[in-house]
């Protein structure tokens, strides 16, 4: 098996998983999906997995057949895959090996997934469930590991990975009559490949149309990167940091696209600097679609880390997804777009002083801003956090502004909270931007 599968399999086993059986109740296991065939893209992505090596044991010895000492059964089912255990009593424990295997003969990328599909938690949370020897929960819940590329030429071919399930003699008659269901998948998508980079020029070459790249060292640039092309960044939880301190430098500028426009950038520490108007993601004069998806991402920087600038003709979606966001306005628009937020927390940073005199409140400004020519903003803002941050007697950082010289906005807002300074409450809108933004609760 190559080095990147290794990878996979041992980030599956890390995050395992937990299900459960007991007095009465039947334990179901089930691997991959589609009855363990995983095909997402026609032609030969196809991964497998199955259940073989059964062992059963009662109070630590193993038992000679496929039945716990206390009369309960184990029963697999080969064609769907089906582990099922019935009636085990406390003591009893089953040990079986989840067989990998893979047929593609295109590039892929491949995961593994475990995910407790239980009717409720109550079995659940009593099993003790080891893979490899390590001990991971998923009661109530879902786990993936990290894609891995996969070449054909080193593919998958066959790896297993050993798994243990156990009610331990001390649990109680609160768990008769219970049940459980787990499933252990593999999964895979065709992959267009991708280019690993470790340094800043790698960086640049690798970024062409529709291009992958994963990241595999923290970067520093010296300037922006200006590109009119889609990519993606799988970040590995790598860094990339602006050190210019010359006024409005982005980490990726995208100027000038007349063609439709996918980036997506995953799992990065995105890090826009401190120069003036300095910002993360910046886009302009655009008239192809653009869609952007940031997912799993810290972007920081001082001014305008999401920047959607004047003169984008065509349609613009930036989805964000488990990201916290940074900066003087977390989200600076100044083009029609449509922004759905989930996850995620938003924080507006001013730390100007105030103004007197005709400059008085100069420098208010709001963690979401919707500026001129934007006059037609969605904002979908799901189960995330808008903050203001201020100092004491300085300027003040508002949630919202909306410029007078637009045609107005949207904000449909499913458990969304709001906090100044740390203290939740209300929302609250820069120089009467409540009349220019419709808010939907």
């Amino acid at each position: 098996m190559n080095k990147k599968v290794k990878a996979l399999i041992g980030a599956s086993l890390a995050i395992a998983m937990s299900a459960s059986v007991a007095t009465g109740a039947t334990f179901a296991l089930f691997t991959d999906r589609a009855d363990v065939n995983v095909e997402i893209t026609a032609g030969t992505v196809d991964v497998d997995a199955s259940i073989s090596n059964i062992k059963l044991y009662s109070m630590d010895r193993e038992q000679p057949a496929m039945e716990f000492e206390n009369l309960g059964t184990a029963d697999i089912n080969t064609e769907n895959n089906l582990l099922t255990l019935t009636n085990i009593t406390p003591g009893d424990k089953v040990v079986f090996d989840v067989n990998l295997s893979s047929t593609s003969n295109v590039k892929t990328k491949v995961r593994t997934v475990i995910a407790d599909e239980s009717d409720n938690l109550e079995l659940m949370d009593g099993l003790v469930i080891k893979v490899n020897d390590v001990e991971a929960t998923v009661s109530g819940t879902s786990l993936a590991s990290e894609w891995v590329a996969v070449d054909p030429s080193a593919s998958l071919a066959s790896d297993k990975m050993t798994v243990s399930i156990e009610l331990p003699a001390d649990k109680g008659n609160e768990y008769q009559t219970k049940s459980a269901k787990l499933r252990i998948s593999l999964e895979a998508v065709q992959w267009n490949g991708v280019n690993e980079v470790t340094t800043v020029d790698g960086l640049k070459n690798a970024i062409t149309e529709d291009a992958n790249v994963s990241l595999s060292a923290d970067m520093t640039l010296d300037d922006q990167i200006v590109v009119t092309d889609g990519f993606t960044i799988l970040g590995n939880r790598k860094s990339i940091v602006q050190s210019s301190t010359a006024s409005d430098k982005a980490i990726f500028r995208l100027d000038g696209a007349t063609e439709d426009v996918n980036i997506k950038l995953e799992g990065l520490k995105l890090d826009g600097g401190d120069g003036v108007g300095a910002r993360v993601l910046s886009m302009h004069n655009n008239t192809g679609d653009v869609n952007v998806v940031l997912e799993n991402c810290t972007i920081d920087a001082r001014h305008y880390p999401i920047n959607i600038g004047g003169g984008n003709t065509g349609n613009v979606t930036v989805t964000i997804k488990n990201c916290t966001i940074t900066g003087y306005s977390a989200l600076n628009v100044w083009s029609n777009c449509t922004i759905n937020i989930e996850d995620s927390t938003l924080i507006g940073e001013n730390y100007n002083i105030y103004g007197t005199g005709v400059n008085a409140g100069i420098n208010n400004f709001a963690t979401i801003a919707i500026n001129d020519d934007a006059s037609n903003v969605v904002l979908n803002i799901k189960d995330s956090s808008v903050k203001s941050l201020c100092n004491e007697g300085g300027a003040i950082q508002y949630h919202f502004y909306v410029s007078d010289d637009n045609g107005g906005a949207t904000a449909n807002l499913t458990n969304v909270k709001f906090f100044t300074n740390d203290v939740e409450g209300a929302e609250t809108f820069l120089a009467d931007s409540d009349t220019r933004i419709v808010i939907n609760k």
